[in-house]
């Protein structure tokens, strides 16, 4: 599983610079302001968290994986991903809420 997640993270960082190279815009055109500003916040937001919480939100909520799973991608026990997950939506809340006050 390990070897699954850092492909995903090398596609990822390769689509990225693509686009970045040809000047392709990261949304498609058809999606409203909101919904990209939206994209654009979580990106954010994600990016403040630390490395290895990081890792355990995308593995469990981006891509699925169950706790067991995840767990064995990254080589620590079930009870840290469910901390680190814990920890890391707790941060993600608090940053989205902060936003809304900003936005209010």
């Amino acid at each position: 599983y390990r070897i699954v997640y850092r492909c995903c993270l090398n596609e990822l960082r390769s689509r990225r610079r693509r686009r970045e190279t040809l000047g392709v815009p990261d949304r498609p055109s058809g999606e409203s302001v909101e919904t990209a500003l939206a994209s654009i916040a979580v990106a954010a937001a994600l990016a403040e968290l630390q490395p290895d919480a990081r890792a355990v939100v995308l593995l469990v909520d981006l891509i699925g994986l169950d706790y067991e799973t995840a767990a064995s991608a990254l080589r620590i026990p079930r009870g840290t991903v469910a901390s680190r997950l814990n920890a890391a939506r707790a941060s993600l809340r608090d940053a989205f809420a902060m936003l809304e006050e900003d936005g209010s």
